[in-house]
């Protein structure tokens, strides 16, 4: 795998990530009219982002996590993901 292909995997691992995120976030109007983080929202934004600084720092982990997403996307086999996640570990 060259340096190209790595950095797209990532990128879409990232992308991927994100979405999920947010879908996971209950939607409220306070939340769409409330733009100002508050100190205790900003120190779990940080904490998240040194969660996937250190995630991608290993680029063997960062291709299992990049698999798992898309294995997660297309509706694949949860024994599979269930053994990615070992090896992550």
């Amino acid at each position: 795998m060259d340096e190209r292909e790595f950095e797209k995997l990532k990128s879409e691992a990232e992308k991927r990530m994100n979405e999920l995120h947010a879908k996971s976030q209950p939607e409220t109007e306070e939340n769409e009219k409330d733009s100002v983080q508050k100190p205790h929202a900003q120190k779990e934004e940080k904490a998240k982002s040194d969660l996937m600084t250190t995630l991608l720092k290993d680029k063997d982990k960062t291709v299992i996590l990049a698999l798992m997403l898309l294995i997660m996307d297309e509706g694949g086999d949860q024994s599979l993901l269930l053994a990615l996640m070992y090896l992550l570990m």
